[in-house]
């Protein structure tokens, strides 16, 4: 994936969205849920249908990270 992402990046760095994307799947790796909820509230309505498949389980894992710290 991280290949792919490489990829992506250099043949499509002028595009806003794909750079978006790639900022959310980068704050999702590294487990920073400010960046990543902060980013999901400014996507537009066709990521956020993608991101709510797994949107509960992030927030869960958010809490639990919360409470544990």
């Amino acid at each position: 994936i991280n290949q792919i992402i490489l990829e992506i990046k250099q043949k499509f760095s002028t595009n806003s969205y794909l750079k978006h994307l790639v900022e959310i799947k980068n704050a999702w790796y590294l487990n920073n849920y400010i960046k990543f909820f902060k980013l999901y509230a400014k996507s537009n309505q066709l990521s956020k249908c993608l991101i709510n498949l797994f949107i509960e389980r992030e927030r869960k894992q958010a809490l639990k990270c919360i409470i544990k710290s």
